[in-house]
């Protein structure tokens, strides 16, 4: 038997007293606005920040080879898994921003940071990425198929990035054997994509008064986990980040962990020491939550 818990949020929220990352402002913040890939497969061949950078209160613009020359390190992969060899699972290096290839429409390439949100996007409009088209497939069985692009050649040869079984595959080719009737279906999934009322977002800043430690403000369902993912990309202990969540406007599974742009942004307010601060439209969430 359970016992029921009193809920203790609904007040501020049906009275309007809610506190959401969007409703919190740090004194000179800057906002965070990103150019992202048309293509869902194709290597950069130069990007082009010169004119962005020289625009009204455009701050700095960073690309995919910036973090890299900075040793940022790629977002890590998922733990526990293992390749049909024993090796642990593998796959392409997912990067805070894109450098040397794009691998999905819609990953962030270049960021840009300006005193306002709307000079950040004026300026982000004036990059330019030169890009070669690369074969890409949109099905796993097209992606195993003799002959598909190989996302990662080194880490998920055949683009398999990781393979478990379970149970006694004898006794079931047996049982299968022996069975009156064997039916085959094949089952196509549908993509599920969380829509939540509240965006992902973040709001990064140094923590002032002489610490060297960066506080970050996000809409997150596993602020710890984002804590030691972004501490293990920048090379730090977690001690030098802070992890706050206030009011959470919907998950759906959709707000864990760390993604491109959180890093990025907590990137950035580490190295300019100001604050930065990024809010996803629409567009962006679902492009950007894949």
């Amino acid at each position: 038997s359970g016992q029921a818990v009193a809920r203790l949020e609904d007040e501020q929220l049906l009275t309007g007293r809610g506190r959401y990352t969007d409703d919190m402002a740090e004194p000179g913040q800057l906002h965070a606005a990103f150019v992202r890939s048309p293509y869902p497969h194709a290597r950069i061949v130069s990007v082009d920040t010169a004119g962005a950078a020289g625009m009204p209160g455009v701050a700095r613009v960073l690309t995919g080879a910036d973090l890299v020359a900075a040793g940022v390190q790629p977002i890590p992969g998922v733990a526990g898994f293992r390749r049909p060899d024993g090796k642990p699972a593998g796959g392409p290096d997912r990067r805070a921003l894109a450098h040397e290839r794009v691998r999905f429409v819609g990953e962030p390439v270049v960021a840009v940071l300006a005193d306002t949100l709307q000079q950040a996007r004026d300026a982000a409009e004036a990059v330019y990425v030169e890009y070669e088209e690369l074969p890409m497939v949109v099905t796993p069985g097209a992606a195993l198929a003799d002959g598909a692009p190989v996302l990662s050649e080194t880490t998920a040869p055949g683009n398999i990035c990781a393979e478990m079984s379970h149970g006694n595959a004898q006794a079931a080719q047996a049982a299968f054997a022996e069975a009156a009737h064997v039916v085959r279906l094949r089952i196509h999934n549908q993509r599920l994509a969380a829509v939540t009322l509240e965006p992902r977002a973040v709001l990064a800043a140094p923590e002032g008064a002489g610490s060297s430690r960066t506080v970050l403000r996000m809409s997150t369902q596993m602020p710890t986990g984002v804590r030691d993912t972004l501490a293990a990309m920048l090379g730090i202990d977690n001690t030098e980040l802070r992890v706050l969540v206030s009011d959470v406007g919907g998950g759906f599974g959709m707000k864990t962990g760390l993604y491109p742009e959180d890093a990025v942004v907590g990137f950035a307010a580490r190295e300019l020491q100001r604050p930065v601060k990024w809010i996803a439209d629409r567009s962006e969430e679902f492009l950007a939550t894949t």
